[in-house]
């Protein structure tokens, strides 16, 4: 009698460093219910991190949307950033499940989702296999059967050829096109609206006024590394309850251990390397569920800043309210990046600009709308 051969799959031990991590992210989170998801989350992206370092594979956990704090508390994500190939989703399983659960959140940007069992005791994982985004997106449901995976040992070759098909289409994007300096170009910032998108803004005439359409006062932004901070920002704890200090800050790579003479004489040298958060509650006349705006800084290269602006729901809400309408504007007042609420947990827009650069975040429902003013 001839029996189906077992699929491979690969048994790692979890290490102390993976419950430690888990445990620092799931005390900032009061909902014990929430506070389980991160841990689990957390164990099952250690157990892809060891997987693929004992392959030659170097991820990149900075770099990676789950160490962010304000996404793992808005999102359920459990992403890892491969910097030579994409973002990978690793989602965990308990022993018995027979289904992968695919959140709603991790349905785009993601090169594969890896399904991880983790045992009863939360001793050790096992990598059962993964799922190719075309299986994710050809399905609408957020449980997909396990039957659906790929060999887990089918995940190297996976991601090399992926990374060249990556690599052909980069190519491709830089062909020079008939009207390069188009003014419609700018189409191309549209974000998506839980996954970060770095665009490269241009601000003319950074000296210029920008026309208030609110009573704040604007934010220096370089100040905030001197703790120089109105105390109209807050820190995120006190916004969203995420309750760590540290996590305030996130590590960004670095090319020295310097920050560059336009950065050192600009007043944005005293924290390099760290992103720096603070956010407030927005208020619109309008009826609409509490949401708070958060806004993430940290230096780069020569004079430039890469700047994160978020929208987040705030309490027992999980989503922003529908046809919030959110605008990057220049200093003109003219509006670069746009996007809109539809049913979105959190809307995340990046983007860099250069010391001195002025900008303004307009917050929009209806006929009301909220204007925050910036300098960089």
């Amino acid at each position: 009698m001839m029996t189906q051969p077992l699929p491979i799959t690969s048994t790692t031990l979890l290490s102390h460093d993976a419950h430690r991590q888990a445990d620092d992210f799931c005390q900032q989170h009061r909902n014990i219910q929430k506070a389980e998801q991160v841990y689990l989350n957390t164990l099952a992206i250690y157990a892809v991190y060891d997987y693929l370092r004992d392959r030659g594979v170097n991820p990149n956990f900075d770099q990676s949307d789950s160490w962010d704090p304000i996404f793992r508390n808005c999102l359920n994500i459990a992403d890892l950033m491969v910097p030579a190939y994409g973002r990978l989703e690793c989602r965990p399983l308990r022993t018995g499940d027979r289904h992968l659960i695919i959140p709603p959140e991790t349905r785009d940007d993601r090169l594969s989702y890896i399904a991880v069992e983790l045992d009863d005791a939360l001793e050790q994982a096992t990598l059962l296999g993964f799922i190719t985004p075309a299986v994710v997106k050809s399905t609408q449901r957020e449980a997909i059967a396990l039957t659906h995976l790929h060999p887990i040992e089918e995940l190297q070759s996976y991601l090399e050829e992926a990374e060249i098909k990556a690599e052909g289409r980069r190519q491709k994007a830089e062909e020079p096109t008939p009207n390069p300096s188009q003014e419609g170009d700018r189409s191309c910032l549209t974000p998506q609206l839980h996954n970060s998108v770095t665009p490269q803004l241009s601000f003319q005439n950074p000296k210029s006024k920008i026309q208030n359409s609110s009573n704040s006062p604007e934010t220096h932004l370089k100040t905030w590394f001197t703790g120089q901070i109105d105390d109209a920002w807050q820190t995120l704890d006190k916004l969203l309850g995420i309750q760590s200090l540290a996590l305030q800050t996130r590590s960004v790579p670095k090319a020295d251990a310097t920050s560059p003479p336009a950065l050192a004489s600009s007043g944005y040298s005293e924290m390099p390397g760290e992103r720096l958060s603070r956010g407030k509650l927005i208020d619109l006349p309008s009826k609409t569920e509490p949401t708070a705006l958060v806004v993430q800084i940290f230096p780069i290269e020569s004079s430039e800043v890469l700047i994160s602006v978020k929208l987040c729901p705030v309490g027992t809400h999980t989503h922003l309210h529908s046809d919030l309408d959110v605008q990057i504007r220049d200093d003109t007042g003219e509006t670069v990046i746009q996007a809109q609420t539809r049913n979105t947990k959190m809307i995340d827009i990046e983007f860099s600009a250069e010391v001195g650069d002025r900008f303004s975040v307009a917050v929009r429902l209806d006929d009301s709308e909220h204007v925050e003013h910036f300098t960089v």
